[in-house]
């Protein structure tokens, strides 16, 4: 896909320096600096090989990545497999990340244990399973760099993942977002999402796109 200077891309190995910055820059309320990373590339560098093509897209200008979009089916098997092939990277990294910002590690486990109460309502049943058919797939923020001024870079991101997800058999998608990123729930919006109807009170916002 080409609108002029900007390019979309498969997310690739090649990428996973920058986008990790990117990360670090517009997504991470935990981790920063170099040790975060080194701790989102582990990451990004595993999801690239749950799929083929890969679950994720860079927006290039003069081949320098601007922004990025991934989908994630499953974080949690995706963060297992981390831990198991890098633990003694992870560890040394998140030893590193304390020393310099200690509050980022202490913040991500409480909000962890607040996400873990107020994820299902009593009776136990997750609305975004009655609404949101399987197989399904989390699209993930999607962010570009602010200082590189490329219009429309969001969009073509966000057009390039729903093509990928149709293609790859999915048959809806759902987004979580900050209540206040008003940016990206008008970019969901945009791509047809809908709030998951009678959804408890959450952390974040969800909602959802039936593809097929």
């Amino acid at each position: 896909m080409i609108d002029g200077k900007l390019r979309i891309e498969s997310l690739a190995r090649r990428h996973l320096t920058e986008v990790a910055r990117l990360h670090v820059l517009g997504l991470s309320r935990d981790f920063s600096g170099w040790p975060g990373r080194q701790i989102m590339s582990v990451f990004y560098r595993e999801l690239i090989t749950t799929h083929d093509p890969p679950p994720g897209f860079v927006a290039l200008v003069d081949d320098r990545v601007v922004g990025f979009a991934v989908a994630v089916a499953d974080a949690r098997q995706i963060k297992k497999r981390v831990l198991m092939k890098w633990w003694w990277w992870l560890a040394l990294l998140g030893l590193v990340q304390f020393v310099v910002r200690p509050i980022s590690l202490t913040g991500r486990a409480a909000r962890w244990i607040r996400e873990r109460r107020a994820h299902l309502p009593r009776t136990g049943l997750d609305p975004l399973q009655s609404c949101c058919p399987p197989p399904r797939i989390e699209f993930r923020g999607i962010v570009v760099d602010p200082a590189a001024r490329v219009p429309g870079a969001a969009l073509a991101l966000m057009r390039a993942r729903l093509g990928w997800a149709k293609t790859a058999g999915y048959r809806s998608i759902y987004f979580q977002i900050d209540h206040d990123n008003e940016r990206s729930i008008q970019l969901c919006q945009w791509a047809g999402a809908q709030p998951v109807p009678e959804d408890v009170p959450r952390p974040r916002l969800r909602f959802y796109k039936v593809l097929s």
